[in-house]
């Protein structure tokens, strides 16, 4: 008798962890986390846009032969 009450001890705590872990689920939201972007209006304004432009002559007369840039981090993390 003692060997069937654990078993059943046994069932209704795993039905308990189930549930429990079941219930803590979010809620869908009630709009889409992706939203769609004109791409025709996105490429018409960097076709209008002057900021950033940069003459390629001025970056080939630079003649870099290597780059090297040290990162540190003291968490060891990205």
């Amino acid at each position: 008798m003692l060997k069937i009450n654990i078993q059943k001890l046994g069932a209704i705590i795993i039905c308990i962890a189930m549930l429990a872990s079941m219930a803590a689920c979010q809620k869908s939201p009630d709009s889409s986390l992706v939203v769609n972007k004109d791409l025709d209006k996105l490429i018409e304004d960097a076709q209008n846009s002057d900021t950033g432009k940069v003459n390629i002559d001025e970056i080939i007369e630079q003649n870099y032969d290597s780059y090297i840039t040290t990162i540190k981090n003291d968490d060891l993390s990205v």
